[in-house]
């Protein structure tokens, strides 16, 4: 069966003024917004609601830090009632534990974090001892067994993911281009053509938009070759 992942734009800039222009330019065709650490700590709560006037809010703040601390965190955004905050799976079974228990009973869901988009494989063989696809399969596992169903990780990972967690998880893929080119600070990318694009739940789009010369003919682009892609 074809299917098509849903977008996020990711507002990747230190000015408010600047993201919000980008919400309101493609609200109605995205229903979702990466709110990530600088313009959170920049604007704080306010501002975040201010976004949520257009649509959801990812809440992307990848904390990890010891478990009361994350948990103490989570309850203190809550209120916000975001779509996602993500969390990152290194932080170990309990700090996860801990985190799958904070947001218990709200309509949050939790994305663990496995192995950043930006580290390549010697990266991932320096930090984790292992290949990026085997990191990210362990990290996920921690993090499923807490009771987390939301994963972060690069394209290159989901057919493993898909094969190991099945279709209950949902997979939220950053480090996406629409060709084979330059990559900005990513090391694992995925384009349309790759059939893994199919796998994707919620596909993190910024830069490729945010950047191009041409927005919204640049949206227009992603959305047919997505279609193409699923087709």
């Amino acid at each position: 069966m074809s299917h098509v992942p849903q977008l996020i734009l990711a507002l990747n800039t230190t000015d408010g003024e600047e993201a919000l222009h980008w919400v309101r330019q493609f609200s109605g065709k995205i229903s979702y917004f990466k709110v990530g650490l600088p313009l959170f700590v920049r604007y704080g709560p306010d501002w975040v609601r201010e976004v949520q006037k257009f649509g959801e809010v990812f809440l992307d703040l990848k904390l990890h830090d010891i478990p009361d601390v994350v948990s103490w965190a989570l309850k203190a955004v809550l209120p916000l009632k975001p779509r996602w905050i993500t969390v990152h799976a290194a932080g170990g079974t309990q700090m996860l534990r801990k985190a799958a228990q904070a947001v218990s009973g709200t309509s949050t869901q939790l994305l663990a974090v496995t192995v950043l988009t930006s580290l390549g494989p010697d990266d991932s063989q320096d930090l984790f001892g292992r290949a990026p696809q085997d990191a990210v399969l362990h990290l996920a596992h921690l993090a499923y067994e807490q009771g987390i169903r939301g994963i972060v990780a690069s394209g290159q990972e989901v057919s493993v993911l898909r094969e190991a967690l099945g279709s209950e998880i949902e997979l939220v893929v950053p480090g996406f281009r629409l060709q084979a080119g330059p990559q900005d600070d990513q090391a694992r990318v995925i384009t349309p053509e790759d059939p893994r694009i199919q796998q994707i739940d919620y596909l993190v789009v910024g830069r490729v938009l945010t950047h191009a010369p041409d927005p919204e003919e640049a949206f227009n682009r992603i959305q047919e070759a997505l279609q193409k892609a699923g087709s």
